[in-house]
């Protein structure tokens, strides 16, 4: 019976600091994307698009399209989030589909990730060209 009660006392503060861990975790979350909207605004401050990030000449590339992809994530909290990635799609992809300054013979691996900045946007809009 002693190790009932006991085996009870341990699971009950086991339950209360599960709980307390979760309280955490969430505003840790929060506070994440406190961070993430902070850099985003940031950014879209100082480059009104990905087209020209950093000055450079526009660049259908991994790297401009993994961070256009998560400034998109926060979409949820502001569409204009989105809209700051789309702008970058839309430059390359022309109005018949066709991605401008894309070869294929090149077999550049790096050409992949906009193209799931294309496939999310796609699933958004429904929009043909995409």
């Amino acid at each position: 019976m002693k190790n009932l009660i006991l085996l009870f006392l341990v699971l009950a503060l086991l339950c209360c600091n599960t709980s307390k861990k979760k309280t955490e975790t969430v505003q840790q979350s929060d506070q994440q994307v406190s961070w993430a909207i902070q850099f985003a605004n940031a950014t879209m401050s100082r480059f009104d698009s990905l087209i020209h990030y950093n000055g450079a000449k526009p660049k259908y590339e991994y790297d401009y399209a993994f961070f256009g992809m998560a400034i998109d994530k926060l979409s949820s909290t502001d569409k204009k989030y989105s809209d700051y990635s789309r702008v970058y799609i839309d430059y390359f992809v022309q109005k018949n589909g066709t991605i401008k300054g894309h070869k294929t013979s090149n077999y550049n691996i790096d050409r992949i990730r906009p193209g799931n900045n294309m496939l999310t946007l796609y699933k958004r809009t429904g929009e043909k060209k995409i």
